[in-house]
């Protein structure tokens, strides 16, 4: 057990605040001007320097609604991030007592759009916002001051950020649709996404996406369209509710493309709002004034909060082959390590009415899946066969695809291991059907020489029978030839010639022999 106080470099740790996968945050004090701080004890051997390169960078944005960090450094083998202490509920808190007051909500979200506004400014994009990360404090008129936490997994534009294709950074339900496919090339609009989903949670009590398992998440976020506002909160005005709707886009190209666009649009749609009394929202909003009220009560002093761990399903390992583990293996695996680096860092208050009031969530029994054994098939399945099947309606809950197709033998130096691994409601005969499609123009993908190469492909499908996301799963002995199939694959999916039959993800491997 550690012993406290001690000291690090200038600061002396009084407490701890939280810990996680990657830090420990203390409570501390400058040594000489006695200035209390929060201080984040980095606990991860690789990556010392881009933490401490991001915390350069965040440290040039100096906004009111962000949390300041202040310095850091190394210590013999201790490096360490010192940010301003902030004291009040997370926005989670709040949400947790029900919907907001649109007025309210809408000026909370003003601000993060302002101060993400700043950090965008700099090059920095936060790909981790979500109510747990933003604390509410009270500014000196008693409104609402949020403040956002944790740039820990932020990325500067204007280095080439050294996250891996196919890592996912963020929160399922927040993340934008991009993030799963890789954080490599997020841009400011995973932030605009986020707030856009933060907002909708505080107007309607809920998320945009409902799902019982995590990977059944990803599906929905990754190949679906959210529910629009309204039908969630009937008693938000249609401005509102399209520009959050717009914020929430599965195209990164039809959100907002900055967040002073999309706060500029809010503002707008402030005017008449004048909610339901049955839902408890009587104000009117002036439309030259976008002040937000005081809170009542006063906040008493409380302990830490940290977010709780998302809901993850456990997927069988049943083989190295099986790529279906493996991709829900690593989103799990960044899910809870960024959850840990992204805890409330700071000594939190809260409103005491929130241990009986938050609502209690009833939790679907987490579940096991089963993949279906990778095999090479030879038959030749009949067209109308292959048409019926990717015609039938899916199913309404998650499942890992069975359906075997039985395609024509392959040739060329290219096979293709069927049926493909679907997380989602696609049918594998559908990816299985489309494999065979290309097969001729995969032979350009065929390295030059040397043994036989394993390629593995993930595809996001989505209903209307496109493929957004198209990449190397990551697992590859030659990832020259996995993206050239998955560039295959994306260019092949339209919805004249592809029917996969619903949303989904597919993975699918393919051995090639040298030319």
């Amino acid at each position: 057990m550690e012993v406290l106080p001690r000291t690090i470099d200038r600061y002396e740790l009084e407490s701890v605040l939280g810990s996680g996968g990657f830090a420990t945050v203390y409570r501390a004090r400058h040594v000489h001007t006695h200035q209390p701080v929060a201080l984040k004890l980095l606990t991860r051997a690789s990556g010392i320097d881009r933490w401490l390169a991001e915390a350069r960078a965040a440290a040039a944005v100096t906004h009111r609604n962000v949390v300041r960090v202040l310095d850091c450094g190394r210590a013999g083998d201790d490096v360490f991030i010192v940010m301003e202490l902030v004291q009040g509920p997370t926005l989670a808190d709040l949400i947790a007592q029900g919907p907001l007051d649109p007025q309210r909500a809408i000026g909370i979200a003003l601000q993060l759009l302002d101060g993400l506004a700043a950090a965008h400014a700099q090059g920095i994009v936060h790909r981790d916002i979500k109510p747990p990360n933003i604390l509410v404090m009270r500014d000196v008129d008693g409104s609402d001051l949020p403040k956002i936490l944790d740039f820990g997994v932020s990325k500067q534009l204007t280095q080439v950020s050294e996250t891996l294709d196919g890592t996912a950074i963020g929160t399922p339900g927040y993340m934008a649709p991009e993030l799963f496919g890789g954080a490599r090339h997020a841009d400011a609009r995973a932030d605009i996404y986020a707030v856009a989903a933060t907002l909708y949670e505080m107007l309607s009590g809920k998320l945009p996406f409902t799902a019982h398992t995590y990977e059944e998440l990803v599906v929905q976020v990754a190949t679906q369209r959210p529910a629009p506002l309204l039908s969630s909160a009937p008693y938000v005005s249609a401005p509102i509710a399209s520009a959050v709707d717009r914020g929430l886009a599965r195209d990164r190209e039809a959100r907002w493309p900055s967040s002073e666009q999309f706060a500029s649009a809010l503002r707008g749609a402030l005017v008449g709002i004048t909610p339901p009394s049955s839902h408890g929202f009587e104000a009117t909003i002036d439309a030259r004034s976008v002040s937000v009220p005081p809170m009542s009560p006063p906040l008493p002093p409380s302990t830490l909060r940290t977010a709780p761990p998302p809901v993850v399903s456990t997927a069988n390992r049943h083989e190295s082959s099986n790529v279906l583990s493996w991709v829900i293996g690593i989103l799990a695996l960044v899910l809870i390590v960024g959850t840990g680096s992204a805890i409330a860092v700071y000594q939190i208050v809260r409103p005491t009415q929130l241990a009986t009031q938050t609502p209690t969530q009833t939790q679907t029994p987490t579940q096991t899946l089963t993949p279906t054994p990778t095999q090479t098939l030879t038959p030749t399945p009949t067209p109308t066969q292959d048409l019926a099947a990717a015609q039938q309606s899916p199913a309404a809950t998650l499942t890992l695809s069975a359906n075997v197709a039985a395609p024509p033998p392959v040739a060329g130096g290219v096979k293709f291991i069927f049926p493909a691994k679907i997380v989602g409601q696609a049918r594998a005969t559908a990816i299985d059907s489309l494999a065979q499609r290309i097969l001729p123009q995969a032979q350009r993908c065929r390295p030059a020489s040397g043994p036989q190469s394993t390629a593995r492909v993930q595809l996001f499908v989505q209903s209307e029978g496109t493929i957004s996301i198209a990449q190397p799963t990551g697992d590859n002995n030659d990832e020259v030839a996995a993206a050239c199939l998955a560039a295959l694959f994306k260019e092949a999916a339209t919805p004249q010639t592809f029917q996969p039959g619903g949303g989904g993800i597919a993975t699918i491997e393919a051995k090639l022999d040298p030319r």
